[in-house]
């Protein structure tokens, strides 16, 4: 059995067991672009039709080390509930791998259509608005629910270069 075929039949069971209304695991496919971490879509079958999901994972399907600086991927979905529960808009994290599910550290979530490159986004003018609605919306979560998080000193900090991502430069 290759890896590929290993990563699907370990997939299949998990959004068999854990995906409400799913019937079945259609397709898998790896999505090129990742910093760090593996991105993968997903297609579902439920009693409604196709559904696509993410899995965000750990590089090879490993169990990364726990540290200060990088508290693991389940403290991301954690993080990701927890703004999505205040109102931020986030996709839904429906379920972290589990040690038992032998796929490594990450999770699945909801997918959502759009432009994930960064630098892509940021070089395109005509996202512009995107650059706006995402600032006022960071605007938003730092003065809401996050108590200590200081992410207004960090998008207004002195050399922070937010004026270049913020106002596109013509």
């Amino acid at each position: 059995m290759s890896a590929d075929d290993s990563l699907k039949e370990k997939l299949a069971g998990v959004v068999l067991a854990h995906i409400t209304d799913c019937k079945g695991l259609v397709s898998v496919d790896r999505l090129s672009g990742g910093a760090s971490q593996e991105t993968y879509r997903l297609v579902i079958e439920t009693s409604v039709g196709e559904k696509r999901l993410a899995l965000r994972r750990a590089p090879g399907g490993e169990y990364a080390e726990i540290t200060p600086q990088h508290p693991g991927l389940d403290v991301e979905a954690l993080l990701m509930q927890s703004a999505l529960a205040v109102g931020v808009p986030e996709p839904e994290v429906y379920y972290v791998l589990q040690r038992e599910d032998e796929l490594g550290d990450g999770f699945l979530m909801e997918w959502l259509d759009g432009e994930a490159l960064g630098a892509r986004i940021v070089r395109n003018v005509a996202r512009y608005w995107q650059r706006s609605i995402l600032l006022i919306l960071m605007r938003r979560v730092s003065g809401r629910g996050f108590g200590k998080f200081p992410l207004r000193n960090l998008l207004n900090r002195p050399g922070s270069g937010t004026d270049s991502w913020i106002r596109p430069s013509l």
